[in-house]
């Protein structure tokens, strides 16, 4: 698998049978650290602010001396989730805490599992939290709220799944701490599978977790002076089969790689399998990484090692303290030589990571399909060919970190658009950075001719984006000849042609002026069928939303068609006045509404403007393939692969 936020973690774990647990398993970090921490510190200042200290013995929650546990277990997980996700463990740990030293269990869950299925109530039904008596400070449940609403704000499909986690974890734990009489070893993993899942992996982290916390628990019930312990696998191997304490450990270590090696065991099968989804390898992927930094994590952390509490204490003090109480030119760093190697390749992974996130998004690659089937004439060495490839990608990537600000778009491929995860100041970075690298691929063809080709083509997609732009801001409805004008300066097909031809010297290779007109045609060709797609299809839907060029205002054919020649038929100007009245609301309001998209839709079939565009798109079909005769596109299986390929 491809890691695009992490870096391995090399250790050498104070336990020696740490590493016999890890096994095969993967350990990495995320390199995002430090917003996992911040995280952390949100959640233990909201705490303090509501109850005015920690519970007694906690020692760190989520932080660790060099790694958060988030950034370990969940270390691709995307840059803007990770502080959001520490903040969630961390109030776990708190109030797991606050459990483990009661003397009474029942009565400190009972408040803090009202409190979450009222904040839950509130957020399902979109209603406001009414508080109780208490006018001043913050509450548990406005803690819960303003959590669950972030999330809903990042990601509204992603917080559905959080709000059935909070559920799961506040049965969890009424069920697994008020739990007094302790059961047989199979019959407690038993329990945890139903609160947990039913994945081997989950009971091994279960055991890891029992293991490395036992101390930490039996401690906290001792103080307290409860009758009972944890309900934790060594309390039930020590009082169900009478095992002593090491006899106890030793099985929980065994049991544990037993369920590890089952889990690696099946995920091995399921790479094996072609049927198994690009999502679903990450899935099982993602599994290893979370299992593999969880015990890195349990045997290092302060949380289960109170002889660290102390250096947890100073670490905490250090990163409560802003860096800008530091006077840069006092500080003992500057005695430090500078690693300006180390500096430079830290930078390039944060001016990389949109574009990495970009790149990870399924494509249709038709550029490259493009390239290949013109190969079959220009005869270019495979590694020009994938400088060209890479060259025209990173133009393409470029332009879409740009459009999708430029018409605020929410999805991309059907995920979360690159701006709304890494924000617009590193999306517009990141497109910047992408036109330099391009660049700088273009300089390593040693072709004077590709450098102005390169030129050329960049004009001419600056100059129709700027007309665009300027049609959706002013409203004002192109002509056909400007909107094909401007298709061909920004779909890069001919930039394409025109460097493979400044490369080949193959004498097969076609006459450059009907070679310009293909790729012209079929850059028309694609772009329209794009505008008809978004309007028409159901899985354009899911990739971009309902009809999203009406939402972003883009004056698309079916559009200028519907605006322009349909006046000339009976009704046609009601027709057009109606469209133009709905474009203005949304000049107004930003969006339009699923209703008023249906309602352009059937304007825009009543008008014959989506059947005018099938008709451009047939033409185009009939007027690239009499073009590609000429070129010897019989011989071309692959180019001609391509022509069908954009059927409608």
């Amino acid at each position: 698998m491809e890691y695009r936020y992490s870096d391995p973690v090399n250790f050498d774990p104070s336990s020696p049978w740490v590493c016999d647990l890890i096994g095969k398993l993967p350990v990495r970090a995320h390199r995002d650290n430090e917003l996992a921490d911040r995280g952390c510190l949100r959640a233990q200042r909201d705490w303090k602010q509501l109850f005015g200290d920690f519970p007694p013995g906690f020692t760190g929650g989520g932080m660790g001396l060099k790694f958060n546990s988030v950034a370990l277990c969940v270390p691709e997980a995307l840059p803007d989730r990770i502080e959001h996700v520490a903040y969630f463990f961390e109030l776990f740990n708190l109030v797991d805490d606050a459990i483990d030293h009661a003397e009474s269990p029942v009565q400190v869950i009972a408040p803090f599992a009202a409190d979450a299925w009222r904040t839950l109530e509130c957020i399902k039904s979109n209603k406001d939290l009414v508080r109780n008596g208490q006018e001043h400070g913050l509450t548990f449940e406005e803690i819960l709220c303003n959590f669950v609403r972030a999330v809903i704000d990042l990601d509204p499909d992603g917080a559905e799944m959080i709000l059935r986690e909070i559920e799961n974890w506040m049965l969890a734990l009424m069920k697994d701490k008020t739990r007094s009489e302790a059961p047989d070893l199979d019959e407690y993993l038993d329990s945890r599978i139903i609160d947990g899942g039913l994945l081997p992996l989950w009971l091994h982290m279960v055991l890891v977790n029992d293991l490395f916390s036992w101390e930490k628990e039996y401690g906290g019930t001792q103080k307290s002076g409860a009758t009972q312990g944890p309900m934790n696998a060594i309390r039930v191997l020590m009082e169900k089969h009478g095992m002593t304490l090491d006899q106890a450990k030793s099985t929980c270590i065994e049991r544990a790689k037993e369920l590890r090696d089952e889990y690696l065991k099946i995920a091995e099968d399921k790479n094996s399998r072609p049927d198994i989804s690009k999502d679903g390898l990450r899935l099982l992927d993602n599994l290893r990484l979370f299992a593999g930094g969880h015990v890195f994590w349990s045997a290092e952390c302060p949380r289960f090692r109170p002889e660290q509490e102390q250096d947890w204490k100073l670490k905490t003090m250090e990163r409560n303290q802003t860096r800008d109480t530091t006077d840069p030119l006092t500080s003992d760093e500057m005695a430090k030589p500078i690693d300006t190697r180390q500096t430079v390749v830290e930078d390039k992974r944060r001016a990389d990571a949109p574009s990495d996130y970009l790149d990870s998004l399924p494509s249709k690659g038709i550029r490259d399909t493009a390239i290949d089937s013109l190969n079959f004439w220009f005869e270019i060495p495979i590694e020009q060919v994938t400088r060209v490839k890479k060259i025209v990608n990173l133009l393409h990537g470029a332009s879409l970190l740009m459009d999708d600000i430029q018409d605020s778009s929410v999805l991309r491929r059907g995920q979360p658009a690159v701006h709304l995860v890494f924000g617009q100041g590193l999306a517009i970075n990141a497109a910047g950075y992408r036109f330099l690298e391009a660049l700088r691929e273009v300089r390593r063809l040693e072709n004077e001719k590709c450098l102005d080709v390169f030129c050329d083509e960049l004009h001419d997609l600056y100059v129709g984006q700027s007309n665009d732009l300027s049609w959706t801001r002013m409203m004002k409805c192109p002509s056909e000849a400007e909107y094909l004008a401007m298709v061909d300066g920004t779909g890069l097909f001919r930039m394409l042609a025109r460097m493979l031809d400044a490369l080949s010297n193959s004498p097969r290779k076609p006459d450059v002026k009907v070679l310009i007109r293909f790729m012209s045609l079929l850059g028309r060709l694609f772009q329209i069928r794009d505008d008809y797609m978004n309007l028409t299809s159901s899985d354009y839907t899911k990739q971009k939303g309902f009809c999203e060029d009406l939402d972003e205002g883009k004056f698309s054919l079916p559009l200028i068609h519907a605006l322009g020649r349909c006046r000339e038929k009976p009704d046609g100007t009601m027709r057009t006045n109606l469209i133009c009245n709905l474009l203005s609301q949304r000049h107004s309001d930003g969006r339009l509404s699923k209703e008023q998209k249906n309602l352009i839709l059937e304007q825009m079939r009543a008008g014959g403007s989506l059947e005018y565009t099938r008709r451009a798109l047939h033409a185009l079909q009939m007027e690239l393939k009499i073009l590609g005769k000429r070129m010897g596109l019989f011989e071309n299986r692959q180019l001609g692969a391509l022509l069908d390929k954009l059927k409608v």
